[in-house]
Formats: structure tokens, sequence, C-alpha cells
């Protein structure tokens, strides 16, 4: 802040860098919390994540009483994605992402059963990849803390929003994957809730069936912007599993357990994570923690907010490639799975950025409707 008030004219809301204020805001509900006697660990934001986790959990049971029910009368075969699709179209708020969270828990199961990881390990990481991906639509901060609603299976979304997706470099990710066995993954993580649960799914394939070493979790050592992931979320969801009566949910949590217990999983949270700085400045401020990425053979950062800091929340030219925007930030190879929600992109093609201009008038629209996603690597 006194940095600002020495090289702004005006430092307030309206005047100085969104990003800055953002993080300014929530900075502030932390240190009022922290100069209480009793709010010091209170967490403002845990009942809009934990809530509706809560309220559900009779709804789950029931969801999964139902799909026991289909599959006596073999209405489907398996995890039968038109059966989980009808049943999510018909569920709103939590529910929906319990059974989303299922049909993910049901589809790295069948995986396993049918040995899929046996010399096609990079199809399965595909689509775990972009179930990741569109698990970060689901952001309390950007809906006034309200649950949204996930309308369909995110097993199915993979297929129906491909066209959604403006730069996918998924096959150069996947090649450091394949030179990643018994080495350490990093997962930078957003939101807790749905998309924590397919992070995991993804690290739980990753160690499980391609034999990286370990995945370290990066999440929040506060509260922020309403639903990012804390180390009480990331536990409390991991009991909530364990506890579960979906038995697919319930042993997932349990192996998770177990992992955690390995040092197969393992959950940090720096300081760095929740100040204002871009990433290339993370040398300056926080050289333990670049020093600790660049131990990863790849760091995955989740959610529209780790891209802002990876590009410095800049108004880049649309065609600037993701190396120049990152100004010299390189702990290791990174991946960035990004749902579009902020005015700041790069590296998009010529044909791409012609046909977004088509299509909306040279209006910037596009950028923070959470319609658009973009999966870019940097070696």
């Amino acid at each position: 802040m006194e940095f600002r008030f020495k090289t702004e004219a005006e430092v307030s809301w309206y005047r100085t860098d969104w990003l800055f204020v953002e993080c300014y805001l929530y900075r502030r509900i932390v240190g009022a919390l922290r100069k209480t006697t009793t709010l010091k660990q209170f967490d403002p934001f845990a009942a809009q994540k934990h809530n509706a986790y809560v309220d559900g959990l009779l709804a789950m049971e029931q969801i999964a009483n139902y799909l026991t029910d289909v599959e006596q009368r073999q209405m489907c075969s398996g995890t039968d994605d038109s059966v989980i699709s009808r049943l999510l179209q018909e569920l709103t708020g939590f529910e929906a992402r319990l059974l989303a969270m299922e049909q993910i828990a049901n589809y790295l199961t069948d995986v396993e059963q049918r040995q899929m990881c046996s010399g096609t390990d990079d199809s399965v990481i595909s689509r775990l990849l972009q179930i990741c991906l569109w698990g970060n639509k689901c952001d309390l901060s950007l809906s006034c803390g309200e649950n949204a609603a996930v309308s369909s299976s995110p097993v199915d979304q993979i297929d129906q929003l491909a066209d959604k997706v403006l730069i996918n470099q998924i096959d150069a990710a996947k090649a450091t994957l394949r030179n990643a066995k018994l080495k350490r993954i990093d997962i930078v993580l957003d939101n807790a809730g749905l998309e924590l649960f397919s992070d995991m799914v993804l690290a739980d394939f990753l160690v499980t069936k391609s034999g990286a070493a370990k995945v370290v979790f990066h999440g929040k050592a506060h509260p922020w912007f309403v639903s990012d992931t804390t180390n009480d979320d990331f536990c409390w969801m991991n009991e909530m599993l364990r506890g579960s009566h979906v038995d697919s949910l319930s042993k997932l949590g349990c192996r998770w357990d177990q992992k955690l217990t390995e040092g197969q999983f393992e959950f940090r949270a720096h300081e760095f994570w929740t100040l204002p700085f871009a990433y290339c400045d993370m040398p300056k401020y926080a050289a333990d923690l670049y020093k600790d990425l660049s131990e990863a053979a790849l760091i995955i950062f989740k959610g529209d907010l780790n891209y802002r800091k990876l590009v410095g929340d800049r108004e880049w030219p649309l065609d600037t490639p993701f190396k120049v925007a990152l100004r010299g930030f390189a702990p290791a190879p990174l991946l960035a799975l990004r749902i579009l929600k902020a005015e700041t992109q790069v590296g998009l093609s010529v044909d791409t950025i012609k046909m977004l201009e088509h299509k909306f008038g040279g209006k910037k629209e596009w950028m923070v409707t959470g319609d658009y996603a973009i999966v870019q690597f940097d070696a």
C-alpha cells in the first residue's frame, strides 16, 4: 500500500489496479479477524463452502439409492452417462455437485477396472485434465456466494465444450508428464468443492497409474476470494468423502487419506499466494517458494486468478506469446487451466482472434462470461 501511495496519484477502488484492490479487500477481512481474540481462525466463507455440502448429504444418499435401483433394472451399464446426465438436469445447487463428484469417481474406477491406463495413459490424462478445467466454472467469488448448478455430467462436458477451448496444449503437457515418472507434480489450487475434487482425482491417477512420485497441492493460507481452497477446506472435504454413503466416494476418501499419510499427497499454503504480486515477482518476494516450485516436473496452475497473476493482469495484445507474458517466471514447466473471467489473455492464434472479432464485433464480453477456456503450456 505504501508503494502505491508513492507511485500513484490516487489509490482507490476505482483508480488503482483491479487485482490489487481485490486482494486488498480480502486481506482487510482477514486482518480484521486476526485482531480479535476468538475469531483469529474463523473462515467467514466456510458456511457458503460447507452448508450446501452438508445439506446435500441426504440427497446424495437418495441419489446413490436411485442409481442402485437403475442398475438393478438394467437401465444402465456401469456408469451410463445418459442416466447421470438426466439426473443432473433435475438437480440444482450442491446436490448436483455431489452427483458430479460420484460421476468422476465412477469414471476413475471404470478406468482402473477396464485397465484403460495400460498403454492408453494419455487419453485418460487428457480427459481428467479437461474435467479439472471445466470444474473451474464453480466460483463463488463471481456468483455473489451463490452455489451454481451443475447442469451436465463433467465427463459429458468434455466433448460438448471442445469448441469453447481457445487454446489446447494438452499434448505438449502430456509429453512432460511422460517424463515425470518418479518425480513430483505440483497443483496450484483454485476453488474448493467440485473443482478440488476433480484436481484430486487427477492427482490420484498421476500417482497411482502414471508413476508420479507425489503431488503437492498449493492452497491459500487464509480464507480467500470466497471459494478458494484452504487447508481446512482440503481436510474437511476428505473427511466428508471418507464418511460418505456413496461407496465410490468413501473409497476415494480413504485412499486419499492414506496417500496423505504416506506422503504421496501433500498440502502446502505459502503466504505469497495471498499477496497481489505477479508471479514474475516471486523470486523477489518469496524466493523460498520459487525454489520449492523448481523441484517439480510440472506445475499445474488452476483458475482465473492464478492466470491473471501469471501474466501480471495486463492488457496484453491477444497474440502475445505466453512465455513473453510470463516475464521470466519459469521455475519448472507449467500448465495453466483457466476459464476466462477477466480481461487478460495471451497466446491466441490469428484465426482464433479473427473468429472472436467476427462473433463479438470487437467487444470483450467473451473474456468475462466464463464460457471460454484455455489450456496453455510453457516449458
